[in-house]
């Protein structure tokens, strides 16, 4: 497998007025002021926690759509060195995005 680099997402710092202090993944925008409008949002001030992440759902329905895709082709194809869908990678993957789904409950 090869690895390939993913962008880190930039986060703007929101203080409120109450002093409480966040990460967020939007922008107000025209400045460097964290916005509530984000897929991203983490609490600072306390314990750190992730308040919202909205990307979550996307990500949930792209795994959705590879174990789909993959079921459509069949696992034991994958597996089977005589057929053209031969990717026996693509097994492990499977299996894993399945029993992450499940652990999730989702």
């Amino acid at each position: 497998m090869t690895k390939t680099k993913t962008a880190r997402p930039r986060l703007y710092h929101h203080k409120t007025d109450g002093g409480a202090e966040y990460l967020c993944s939007n922008s107000v925008p025209g400045t460097d002021e964290g916005s509530f409008d984000a897929d991203i949002i983490i609490r600072l001030d306390g314990g750190p926690e992730i308040i919202r992440n909205n990307a979550a759902p996307k990500m949930v329905a792209a795994l959705r759509e590879f174990m789909a895709d993959i079921e459509a082709v069949g696992v034991k194809v994958l597996k089977d060195e005589n057929d053209t869908n031969y990717w026996p990678d693509l097994v492990p993957t499977y299996r894993h995005a399945k029993a992450a789904i499940k652990e999730a409950g989702l």
